[in-house]
């Protein structure tokens, strides 16, 4: 994250150098838009990713109605 200082006091916009505030991982499961700012500008939000568990796998079934058929009869 960084800032700029910015002029628009006279009749054309200039800026200054960046100045890092922080660095900060973006989050990968919010791409697009993962901090918010307070509405008074003092402080940060930021969604960060939980590295401390690892991901739940995700299990596919395909034509799962045929294998539950396989394994309930039908009287």
């Amino acid at each position: 994250m960084v800032a700029v200082p910015v002029n628009t006091s006279g009749p054309t916009f200039t800026w200054g150098p960046a100045q890092t505030l922080f660095d900060i991982q973006a989050s990968t499961t919010v791409p697009d838009r993962n901090y918010d700012v307070s509405l008074d500008g003092t402080r940060f939000l930021f969604v960060k990713d939980d590295t401390s568990t690892p991901a739940p796998d995700i299990v596919v079934v395909l034509d799962w109605l045929e294998e539950l058929k396989a394994k309930i009869p039908v009287n």
